[in-house]
Parts: structure tokens; C-alpha cells; sequence
């Protein structure tokens, strides 16, 4: 951001890429948010990749039932579950 000669600057704040190393990619056993839809608030995991705009997810622990849900509802959190098989199911009982 470039001032003009006798502007002020309002409170941005600019942040430079190397603040933060985190790159939300989409993988299986990544933990997401729910921005809207049925269960905003929730969590669930990625459990399987269906194509460039839909996961199958699954968050039987915060009531999200096994379901294909789009990325454009979802915020990728910095945490992965490691070690989930791909396609793996919730154990039930």
C-alpha cells in the first residue's frame, strides 16, 4: 500500500507471507470448520477427496454426520489427523 503525500494510514495492517507458514491444503485427515450450512461452528475431518470442489467429510465426535460437503463452506484448520487410511469410516459401537 502506497500513501499519497498527506494521507494517514487508517489501521491496516499488512502482513508479509513469511508470518505465517501455514498453507491450508486439502488432504485426507485434515480437520475443517464449518462456515455455514447445517452445522456452522462444527468441526469434521476430510476423509476422502471427491474432485476440486467436494469432500466427503466426517465429525461423529461434534455430531456431523458422513457426508459429500463443498470447500466453499469449509475453513481448513492448521490441524491434521496423521496415519487416517483414505476413505476410512467412523467405528461405530
Amino acid at each position: 500500500m502506497v500513501l499519497k503525500s498527506g494521507q494517514k494510514n487508517v489501521g491496516l495492517t499488512l502482513f508479509s507471507p513469511k508470518e505465517s507458514n501455514f498453507k491450508p491444503f486439502v488432504e485426507i485427515g485434515r480437520v475443517a470448520l464449518f462456515k455455514s450450512g447445517p452445522f456452522p461452528g462444527k468441526i469434521a475431518v476430510i476423509v476422502e477427496i471427491i474432485d476440486h470442489s467436494r469432500a466427503i467429510i466426517d465429525g461423529s465426535t461434534t455430531g456431523v454426520p458422513r457426508q459429500s460437503y463443498p470447500y466453499k463452506h469449509l475453513t481448513l484448520t492448521p490441524l491434521k489427523l496423521s496415519g487416517l487410511p483414505r476413505g476410512d469410516g467412523t467405528k461405530r459401537g
